[in-house]
């Protein structure tokens, strides 16, 4: 009896503890601090945010298939009447983005079919695009147009949120 007390007790207190080291962990994560979205690329050169879906891009654009190159000269490289919505990002959407990008989540596991069909386009003040970020929610992985951007995503599952809250529904 005596070392069953004993043994309650001490659990007990290893179960303060460590329900304390959650909570502290939970405010370590609140206390990320997030890069100056006006001092950042490229959302610090942006005007416009637009979010695309269209078509599996790798059924129709033959040329660029399974290539992240999908900007050139400052436009888009592929046919855009593949596209099914454009939405261009207001104020509190292109912040919740912004958290999207630079917010750390712990890595997920991916698959390796890439077939994006979903895309983020920052354009500049002569309606430019200066980036973009193709995404295939399926698999988990995103491609940049350029490697200006030195920030990474560890999970493109982050930005799902956004295009739903924008209003996307072709998933």
């Amino acid at each position: 009896m005596r070392w069953s007390s004993f043994l309650i007790i001490v659990a007990a207190v290893f179960s303060l503890f460590s329900c304390k080291n959650a909570e502290e962990k939970a405010v370590v994560q609140k206390e990320v601090k997030l890069p100056k979205m006006e001092e950042t690329f490229p959302f610090a050169e942006t005007e416009k945010i637009e979010l695309l879906s269209y078509e599996n891009r790798n059924d129709w654009d033959t040329i660029r298939r399974y290539s992240n190159r999908i900007v050139e000269d400052k436009k888009l490289l592929f046919d855009t009447t593949h596209v099914k919505e454009r939405v261009v990002l207001n104020e509190k959407l292109t912040k919740d983005l912004f958290k999207a990008f630079f917010t750390p989540t712990p890595n997920s596991e991916s698959a390796a079919c890439f077939d994006p069909r979903h895309a983020v386009v920052f354009y500049n003040t002569n309606s430019e695009i200066i980036y973009a970020y193709e995404i295939c929610f399926g698999c988990a992985v995103g491609q940049a147009s350029n490697n200006d951007f030195k920030y990474t995503m560890t999970s493109v599952g982050t930005l799902y949120p956004v295009f739903k809250s924008a209003g996307i529904k072709y998933f």
